[in-house]
């Protein structure tokens, strides 16, 4: 079991919305006692996969054959590496890609869906409590 992140890339690199996700995924899963592993579709670099080491990521699944954006692809992609880690938890980066892709994953994979968490989840066994903003930002839910 792990958290998963979705580690979208441009050109071989990872984004910085990638390496912010990853240490809220990293922090995550400090309260889930667990591992962070990624889930990156596309051609990336290696030592973009090591980079993405610093930010707590164990793990750097390779899922090639998609240059092209395709939510559809993408989504069946990271479903299909969830259900193999039997993911606690998926992390999307809040980019174009991470909006598109993380309500299909959870219509598939049957599970909850929060944009935009300004923090980290308080953990209770299997329930997650967030806050997010709500009213253009003007209060917290």
């Amino acid at each position: 079991m792990a958290v998963l992140l979705f580690a979208e890339n441009q050109q071989g690199k990872f984004k910085k919305a990638v390496q912010e996700a990853a240490s809220y995924a990293y922090e995550l899963a400090q309260k889930l006692d667990t591992e962070v592993e990624a889930a990156a579709i596309g051609e990336f670099e290696d030592d973009a996969a090591e980079e993405l080491g610093q930010f707590g990521v164990t793990k750097v699944h390779r899922i090639e054959g998609h240059e092209a954006f395709n939510d559809q692809v993408y989504t069946a992609a990271i479903a299909a590496v969830a259900d193999e880690l039997e993911a606690k938890a998926i992390v999307f980066p809040h980019s174009y890609d991470g909006k598109a892709v993380a309500p299909r994953v959870a219509v598939r994979l049957n599970g909850a869906f929060v944009a935009g968490a300004i923090s980290n989840p308080e953990v209770d066994g299997d329930q997650f409590t967030l806050r997010r903003g709500t009213k253009s930002g003007k209060g917290l839910k």
